[in-house]
């Protein structure tokens, strides 16, 4: 059976998202993946590039050395807080009561991860982020409109506050 996939990431909308997809398991008696990718460019600052002819030879292995912790660290605690959201969200699942939920966290960018995932994906749910809605109402983000012109399978954007469809779109 093709499940539905959230995608869950650390903006506003994660809650939101949630409650759709919840939502939508109950109502298309579904199994639901909580997904939380990782891209690397989203929390990895790369900035060793512009600084190695700024200092001094010796300067330049330490500083290196430290901004790669840095990333480290950083790249730890993005991991750490997309669980952490994961987790929230499986609990309140279970509290729906939604009998078949699971989380899944992927390394990648948004949009491969989901042509990788879309042959086993009957709906994916994506939130369109209220800093978005506050700037243009009219307008999606590069990254959702990439993911609206390839994903050849339905899709459910969710703005705030969360209101069950009455009608779809094919």
């Amino acid at each position: 059976m093709k499940k539905i996939t959230a995608c869950i990431d650390g903006n506003d909308m994660a809650t939101i998202v949630g409650e759709a997809s919840f939502w939508a398991a109950k109502k298309l008696k579904a199994p639901l993946t909580l997904l939380h990718v990782l891209d690397k460019s989203e929390y990895q600052q790369n900035s060793v590039n512009g600084l190695s002819g700024a200092i001094g030879l010796g300067a330049h292995e330490v500083l290196l050395s430290e901004l790669t912790r840095a990333d480290e660290i950083r790249s730890k605690l993005a991991l750490q807080y997309g669980n952490q959201l994961l987790d929230d969200l499986l609990m309140t699942a279970k509290k729906q009561p939604l009998e078949n939920v699971n989380k899944q966290q992927i390394h990648g960018d948004l949009v491969s991860s989901l042509l990788d995932l879309e042959s086993t994906t009957r709906l994916f749910i994506l939130g369109k982020s209220s800093q978005q809605e506050a700037e243009n109402s009219h307008v999606v983000g590069s990254l959702l409109e990439s993911v609206i012109r390839l994903i050849k399978s339905h899709l459910l954007i969710i703005t705030q506050p969360f209101q069950a469809p009455t009608s779809y779109m094919v």
